[in-house]
């Protein structure tokens, strides 16, 4: 008889804490982390509007509370994305169509520019209630939401419930996450990988339901409203689905056993329908990106964008790039200039504090490390997400030819390390199941790390000494750039290169207070058998890190307090010891947990400080925002004069972009995502000085206010620094330092009939309107030869003509007694516009290269225009379908 084959048995899936106290457990970290956002008049936003011209300069006191302790790197939190939420927020209580906003640039579509996330389940809150009182509890449960995806899957895995808990943990710690957090479509759209990796286990498992749970989870990063991190999740998925589920699992020891029969076909289906429901959101944002001149990147583009090799350092030192406390000067942080070489240059100079802030802990590097030892090739799946994400980031050779990928190029290269957020907390559970289990090689690598970083750390904050590393760097800049002095200090002043040098020196304290710990943690491993003695050593680890800490606090900082820094931790430390009472073997993690909470407790704060608003609105009143609504009026558009040579030094403090659509003002150069390109070109060929990245930012030529396409454009008020010449169609409004507002007289109505057509090229068309050779009150321009004609007769008239808007993104036109001809809308043209005249579709002409027109009959007519785009039908649609093979597959029999 032959013998039976032996069956092997699936491995045993330890028991997790019960899930209340794994839950608290993982709001622990949040709740501590947030919790001054949560106090009676804090908001939890990186600045206020009221810090900002003209409100800063009528209420001063005001003004100071806005700026103290503000995170200067995400500015575009307020900026379009809050005041696109209140907008959104205040249509959907209205019940009006959040599709088109007319008050922005010439018109843009508000649904497919905004990258809040609108469709994202979570945000419905924001929508709930005011945008900014639900920011903290958003961000506290994305940083729950991470953990706890993380903690299923290593479980799944078959971790221990410790190690599932430090990875957790670590991943709630992560620089990725808390530097993000005021960008939440940012970590919304990221942390959604390891539920995705959670659902492809289940699936080759056979767990049930695990083919709906991916499409969840799949379907979510594409709605939090940032594709190109949504993109490298999916990716990733789609890569470890690949690998996980293939015959191959066993021999690339991704697995014990081989998965369910046929999990592939249900990965690719629930996968397909992630992607067709996500087509919601993604359909009608790829139609914007389309038509804006933000479109995919070059390689050579990403690569000059990507991180210099020094950002390396970043993964255990936080600060070695700036501090978002620190006041913007203009240039490139100090550091980027320090710690990059000569060849990088051109990447110092667009260097980005947050972009290139790759910082994980010390913890966690070394646990990391840890797991790669005592893993072996077990590890090399999170490994090469780790260094595969980092090595997109820096660009290395191999690695840079992704940037030639689709998909993979629509942004900076840097936001790969939203991939590895999540793997270094994967490899640092190997390492915690090794430290639990009493691994003495795993102990012996983390003892030894902890050491060698401690002595580096001792060695960096001696040599980075203030004055002494800004007199050296000014040399060494000297030489390698071979520049006089004076022109290093212009691009370095000596008051930020101290700033920077001092903020490095608190991150080297945070890693030496942080390596010291854990080796010491390292030898108290031995007392695992006598738990008081454990837990005595966690709540002394947060004093250690704090007592260090204090050598590189600022006497302003009140964040890195060490006392505040003790307390929170030893807080910490008595959720983990109340929840983590069941054993000795268990115990001895409770210390790293308390490590990671104090190593975030003193470096997350300086990101995360809230805006203090007791007793004052968000968007307080303002006498000089009132008065610029005067000059505009009901139809008018503001443009800012900026002569400056960044192209928008004055512009920031002129009612700067976006503040004005929070008073109900429309703004031709408001700071948008995807800005309609044809508005842009024919701006930049009328003045090539007004462009600013993909959008337009300013008036920069004083010789064109009289030109007609700023007619056309409907500018009727104009906002300056200094008072401006006088001029014949400038009326002053307010003329006083720093602001200046000038009512500007004789443009063009919302609407107006004129009788000729005339057909040229493209290109022609653009030229002419830049160039003002034509009269915009008797003719328009197109590139349509069918649509040309002329209707100029002896007894032409134009008619009446009434104009409503009953929606944003609706149009009505009365016409009477016109001689007939073409109604010209000086709004943008853009596609999705329908129209119907008396009933019967007419098509939608571009006039003008960047306006809507329509051809109108002699007598009386009525015109009915609305935005409807193709892009938002064929996303429905799309989901629709998604929808059906949804619960196709979480009906089916399994």
């Amino acid at each position: 008889m032959e013998a039976q084959p032996t069956r092997r048995d699936t491995p045993r899936i330890p028991r997790t804490l019960e899930p209340l106290r794994r839950n608290l457990l993982l709001l622990a970290l949040p709740l501590l982390l947030l919790l001054p956002a949560l106090l009676p008049g804090a908001r939890f936003l990186p600045q206020a509007p009221a810090g900002f011209e003209p409100l800063a300069g009528e209420e001063p006191a005001r003004a100071a509370r806005a700026w103290h302790e503000a995170n200067y790197w995400t500015g575009d939190r307020i900026f379009p994305c809050l005041t696109d939420q209140v907008e959104l927020r205040r249509r959907l209580l209205a019940g009006e169509s959040p599709t088109w906003e007319p008050r922005q640039g010439l018109g843009i579509p508000l649904f497919a520019t905004a990258i809040t996330g609108t469709l994202y389940p979570p945000n419905l809150l924001a929508l709930l209630i005011e945008p900014e009182l639900a920011a903290a509890p958003l961000a506290i449960l994305a940083l729950f939401l991470a953990g706890l995806g993380l903690w299923k899957f290593l479980e799944l895995r078959g971790l221990s419930t410790g190690a599932c808990a430090i990875g957790a943990l670590c991943y709630q710690a992560g620089g990725f996450g808390f530097t993000n957090l005021h960008y939440p479509m940012k970590v919304d759209a990221a942390l959604w990988l390891p539920w995705c990796l959670w659902a492809i286990e289940g699936l080759a498992r056979g767990t049930p339901r695990s083919a709906t749970a991916l499409t969840v989870c799949a379907t979510l990063p594409l709605l939090a409203g940032f594709p190109p991190i949504a993109f490298f999740v999916l990716g990733v998925a789609a890569l470890y689905a690949a690998l996980r589920l293939s015959p191959l699992a066993e021999r690339l020891l991704l697995a014990d056993e081989r998965a369910h029969p046929r999990a592939w076909r249900a990965a690719a289906l629930a996968m397909l329908a992630a992607v067709l429901l996500g087509a919601l959101q993604i359909a009608p944002t790829w139609e914007a990106s389309a038509n804006s001149l933000r479109t995919e990147r070059a390689a050579e583009d990403l690569l000059r964008e990507s991180l210099p090799p020094a950002t390396s350092a970043g993964l255990c030192v936080s600060g070695l790039f700036g501090s978002p406390l620190d006041l913007p000067t203009g240039a490139a942080p100090p550091g980027a200039w320090w710690w990059t070489a000569r060849s990088d240059w051109n990447r110092a100079q667009q260097a980005n504090g947050l972009e290139w802030t790759t910082f994980i802990g010390a913890l966690t590097l070394v646990f990391a490390l840890a797991g790669l030892v005592h893993g072996g090739r077990r590890a090399w799946f999170p490994l090469l997400l780790a260094l595969g994400a980092l090595g997109f980031a820096q660009g290395w050779p191999i690695l840079r030819l992704l940037y030639h990928v689709p998909g993979l190029n629509l942004g900076a290269p840097s936001r790969a390390l939203a991939v590895a957020w999540c793997a270094w907390p994967w490899l640092a559970a190997l390492g915690a199941q090794a430290w639990s289990r009493g691994d003495a090689r795993a102990r012996r690598v983390i003892g030894a790390s902890a050491a060698l970083l401690a002595a580096l750390g001792l060695l960096g904050w001696w040599l980075a000494e203030p004055e002494a590393l800004r007199a050296r760097s000014e040399a060494w800049l000297t030489a390698r750039h071979a520049i006089p002095l004076e022109e290093v200090r212009a691009v370095i002043a000596p008051e930020a290169a101290l700033q920077a040098a001092q903020t490095l020196r608190n991150g080297l304290c945070v890693l030496i207070g942080a390596s010291l710990a854990l080796a010491a943690l390292a030898l108290f491993q031995r007392l695992r058998g006598s738990r008081w003695q454990v837990h005595v050593a966690a709540l002394c680890v947060p004093a250690l890190l704090a007592s260090v800490r204090a050598a590189g606090a600022r006497a302003d900082a009140q964040w890195a307090a060490p006392l505040s820094a003790w307390g929170l931790a030893s807080v910490f430390a008595l959720v983990v010891l109340y929840l983590w009472r069941d054993g000795p073997g268990r115990a001895v993690l409770a210390p790293l947990f308390v490590l990671v909470a104090a190593e975030a407790l003193t470096v997350a704060p300086a990101h995360l400080a809230p805006r203090q608003l007791p007793r004052s609105a968000l968007f307080p009143s303002s006498t000089a925002l009132a008065r610029i609504a005067e000059a505009a009026g009901a139809d008018g558009r503001v443009l800012r004069y900026d002569a400056s040579a960044s192209g928008v030094a004055d512009v920031e403090q002129l009612a700067r972009p976006n503040l004005l659509h929070a008073y109900g003002t429309s703004d031709l150069t408001a700071y948008i995502a995807f800005t309609p390109r044809w508005y842009v070109e024919v701006v930049e060929r009328m003045d090539p000085r007004a462009r600013f990245r993909s959008g337009i930012a300013r008036l920069a030529d004083l010789a064109r206010l009289d030109h007609p396409l700023l007619d056309l454009l409907r500018v009727r008020c104009v906002l300056s620094r200094a008072p401006l010449p006088r001029h014949e169609r400038l009326l002053p409004l307010i003329e006083r330092p720093g602001l200046c507002v000038y009512q500007r007289r004789g443009s063009m109505p919302v609407a107006r009939i004129v009788p000729r057509a005339v057909a040229a090229d493209p290109e022609e068309v653009l030229a002419r309107v830049a160039a003002g050779e034509f009269d915009p009150e008797q003719e328009l321009l197109c590139s349509d030869s069918t649509a040309a004609g002329d209707s100029r007769s002896a007894g032409w008239k134009a008619g009446e003509l009434r104009v409503e808007r009953p929606a944003p993104g609706v149009l009505d036109f009365e016409i009477r007694n016109s001689s007939g001809g073409w109604l010209v809308v000086s709004e943008q043209w853009y596609p999705g516009w329908r129209a119907t005249r008396d009933g019967a579709a007419v098509p939608t002409l571009r006039a003008n290269h960047a306006f809507r027109a329509y051809a109108i009959p002699p007598g009386d007519s009525r015109l009915h225009t609305a935005y409807a785009p193709t892009s938002l039908r064929l996303g429905a649609l799309a989901a629709a379908l998604g929808l059906c093979l949804l619960g196709w597959l979480a009906f089916r029999r399994a």
